[in-house]
């Protein structure tokens, strides 16, 4: 939204994790892609891609590297399309932009963004969390927690340890 402030921000995510993504005040549309369910094997494909294609989008940023995601919006015929180099579908984007482990998440789905804006770089203000509004506030789901933790007797001054196996 940053980079084009005028844009329709839709997010195609899984059932599991769009209820993320609808906290997001910058995201204006949530798609599930429900790979396991009504978007299983090529006719649920070939629905995803029918959507894609309603929707008319001019630029797609596809975060996931597999062969799926980029074939879908390649069969979507979205004009610009762009991906990491390490998908296994890379040939279908216009851009492959270069995928590292070593990078943290954020920076490394920010480079998506390096074909739109070459001078990206993450900036100190840049949150690794989500935010959702608040009572009209904005507030990071780290300060909720911190303060669910307050509220139930665990003071500010003790450790606390975060562990996150998944992706």
């Amino acid at each position: 939204k940053e980079i084009l402030p005028d844009c329709h921000l839709t997010v195609v995510t899984r059932p599991q994790t769009s209820h993320i993504f609808s906290r997001c005040q910058e995201v204006d549309e949530i798609h599930e892609d429900d790979k396991h369910g009504r978007h299983q094997g090529f006719r649920g494909l070939f629905s995803l891609v029918a959507m894609l294609r309603n929707k008319t989008f001019d630029i797609a940023l596809v975060a996931h590297r597999s062969f799926r995601s980029a074939l879908a919006v390649w069969l979507a015929r979205i004009p610009y399309r762009i991906g990491f180099s390490s998908s296994a579908g890379w040939f279908f984007f216009h851009e492959a932009v270069y995928f590292s482990w070593g990078m943290p998440d954020l920076e490394r789905n920010l480079a998506l963004l390096l074909p739109l804006k070459p001078t990206l770089q993450p900036k100190r203000e840049d949150s690794l969390y989500l935010h959702q509004k608040i009572n009209g506030s904005k507030a990071s789901m780290t300060d909720r927690f911190l303060s669910h933790l307050k509220e139930n007797g665990i003071s500010s001054d003790r450790k606390i340890i975060g562990i996150h196996p998944g992706s």
